[in-house]
């Protein structure tokens, strides 16, 4: 993905907690090395930023695949009106990049703008910048729409048709515009009975991408406790 100096890119999107008759809330715990979001649902975490930091990013790629990822963590916070705003930096050897993020509740959603913003001496070639939030879920009752009915069980015969059974190392990664709803979502059981959470986009282009059709990919990653939901600016991921 190609940049210029000083460019500022935004990726909207919204994330929601299932279970009758609550909304979720933001938590901004710190937890010494910097902040981290937690979306809850009845006191109890359903959505968090991945471990290793809020902010991830692809600095290099291998077979046409994002790898060499560097992670940063907010390292500062700032409450204006209902909007919670983290910021900080992610350092690389080609230079720095600028991060926000703003939350907002708005009923059953969280709604999010993230802006990523390049301060190198020079353009990147081979970037690819990340949202993402892990739930507790490992199930296969994942729905794209569009794409994927809980797993597409069905069409694994044919192999001519997505599936996702959840284990372990599975991605399901498509393009935002092949959404006719652009959401990715899972449902799993707990003691508290079902519980679901998901990520929905507002779907847009690259700008000053490798190619001139690239978009925001949506999707899966299946890990080993836990399902990671995704924004990637571009990488897609099916049937292996």
């Amino acid at each position: 993905m190609k940049r210029v100096l000083s460019i500022c890119l935004a990726a909207s999107f919204f994330l929601t907690a299932g279970a009758h008759g609550s909304n979720p809330n933001i938590r901004t715990p710190h937890d010494g090395r910097g902040y981290r979001v937690q979306i809850a649902l009845r006191d109890k975490d359903v959505l968090t930023s991945p471990p290793e930091g809020l902010w991830s990013i692809a600095t290099a790629w291998n077979d046409g695949w994002p790898t060499s990822w560097l992670h940063a963590s907010p390292s500062e916070i700032e409450h204006v009106g209902d909007w919670t705003i983290l910021r900080g930096q992610l350092e690389t050897a080609a230079g720095a990049w600028r991060l926000s993020d703003s939350y907002r509740p708005e009923g059953k959603v969280i709604k999010c703008v993230g802006r990523f913003t390049w301060e190198g001496k020079e353009p990147v070639e081979h970037v690819t910048l990340s949202v993402r939030f892990q739930c507790p879920g490992t199930s296969s009752k994942a729905v794209l729409p569009g794409i994927l009915y809980h797993g597409n069980p069905s069409g694994a015969r044919s192999g001519r048709v997505p599936v996702y059974s959840g284990k372990p190392g599975e991605e399901a990664v498509y393009e935002e515009h092949r959404f006719p709803m652009p959401y990715a979502s899972l449902e799993w059981a707990t003691d508290r009975g079902l519980m679901g959470a998901a990520l929905h986009s507002l779907p847009s282009p690259v700008p000053h991408g490798n190619l001139e059709d690239q978009w925001w990919s949506l999707g899966l990653i299946a890990k080993e406790s836990c399902t990671e939901m995704v924004l990637l600016s571009g990488p897609c991921a099916s049937n292996g």
